[in-house]
C-alpha cells in the first residue's frame, strides 16, 4: 500500500514480505522498492515523507503488541521516537521547522495528540479533561495543528491547536462528531463532520438545508459530510453545499487541502465510492 509521494516522486508505504508481515518501504526510480526495516517487531508502516527527506511512520517493537512512532533517514536508519509512557505512538506529519505531530498513549491513559520538537522530545498536546482523548493529524508552518478532541467519551469535535498550544474546539455541522484532517498556512481546515438538525459551536452556515436523501444527491442526516472551516472568518461549510446539486457527488470526507485551495476528498459518485479533487471556482462568500 502506497501512502505518500513527494515532489521527487519518492513513494512510501508498506508491503507484505515473504512471511506475510507488513514492512515499511521507500520507492524511488533509482532504487525501486527498498524495505526500511523495523524497531524489533513484526510490523512497520511508513506514512509520510518529511520536508527534510525523512520518513515518518510506526513500527511494532516486540511481536505485534507494542507500536512506536519512528523517523527514518538515510544516515540514521529507523529511529524510535518513543511514547508518552504507554505502549503506542504514531507520527503523522513534520512541518518545515522540524516539528512532528502524531498520537500516543500515556501509561494507563487514553490517546492524546502529541508533538515532537526538532530535538525529538515528545510533548503532550492535552485534551479537554481527564480520560478524554485527543488526536493530532497535521501541523502547518506556523505551528497550528489540526485534529479532534473528545468532549465526552466516544464523542469528539474537530479542533485546532494554535501556536501557543491552546485548544480551539470548532464544533460540527450539527452531528455528534467531527474531525479536521488538515490545516493550511492560511488557516483553512478540512475534514469531515456528522450532520443533524441545527449546528454547534462557532459554525455559521449559510443556507443550510437538511432534506435527507430525497434527491439522491445528499446523504441522510447524521452521516459524515466533507467539512471546511475558515478560521479567519469563523465560518464553516458543508462541502456538499459548495458543489453543483446535479453533479451526482456526495462528499463524505476532505482528507487534504493545498495552498491553492484544492481539496482531496472521498465520497460517492452515482452510488460508487471514489476519490476526487475539488477545485475552487471563486472565493468563499458570506
Amino acid at each position: 500500500r502506497a501512502n505518500a509521494i513527494d515532489d521527487n516522486r519518492w513513494i512510501v508505504g508498506y508491503s507484505q514480505d515473504s512471511t506475510n508481515r507488513e514492512k515499511a518501504f521507500q520507492w524511488t526510480e533509482e532504487t525501486g522498492m527498498v524495505e526500511l526495516g523495523d524497531l524489533g517487531g513484526d510490523i512497520s508502516r511508513a506514512y509520510t515523507i518529511t520536508p527534510r527527506t525523512g520518513i515518518l511512520g510506526e513500527s511494532t517493537t516486540e511481536g505485534v503488541a507494542k507500536s512506536h512512532a519512528f523517523i527514518w533517514n538515510a544516515s540514521e536508519g529507523m529511529v524510535d521516537l518513543g511514547t508518552l509512557g504507554g505502549d503506542f505512538s504514531s507520527a503523522s506529519v513534520m512541518n518545515a521547522h522540524g516539528y512532528i505531530v502524531g498520537n500516543s498513549f500515556p501509561k494507563g491513559g487514553v490517546c492524546h495528540g502529541v508533538i515532537w520538537n526538532p530535538s525529538r522530545e515528545i510533548s503532550d498536546l492535552g485534551s479537554l479533561g481527564p480520560n478524554l482523548a485527543s488526536w493530532a493529524w497535521t501541523i502547518n508552518t506556523h505551528h497550528w495543528i489540526s485534529g479532534s478532541v473528545e468532549y465526552e467519551r466516544n464523542k469528539a469535535n474537530a479542533a485546532l491547536w494554535d501556536a501557543s498550544g491552546e485548544i480551539h474546539v470548532i464544533g460540527s455541522l450539527g452531528g455528534a462528531s467531527s474531525d479536521f484532517c488538515c490545516v493550511t498556512d492560511e488557516l483553512i481546515a478540512v475534514g469531515w463532520s456528522e450532520t443533524g438538525h441545527g449546528f454547534q459551536s462557532r459554525i455559521l452556515l449559510k443556507g443550510l438545508e437538511y432534506f435527507g436523501d430525497i434527491t439522491g444527491k445528499r446523504l441522510l442526516d447524521r452521516t459524515p459530510h466533507g467539512f471546511l472551516y475558515d478560521w479567519n472568518t469563523g465560518r464553516g461549510y458543508d462541502l456538499n453545499h459548495l458543489i453543483a446539486e446535479d453533479a451526482g457527488w456526495v462528499i463524505n470526507k476532505a482528507v487534504g487541502i493545498n495552498s491553492e485551495g484544492k481539496i482531496l476528498a472521498e465520497g460517492s459518485h452515482l452510488g460508487k465510492q471514489k476519490t476526487c479533487f475539488l477545485e475552487p471556482l471563486s472565493p468563499l462568500s458570506d
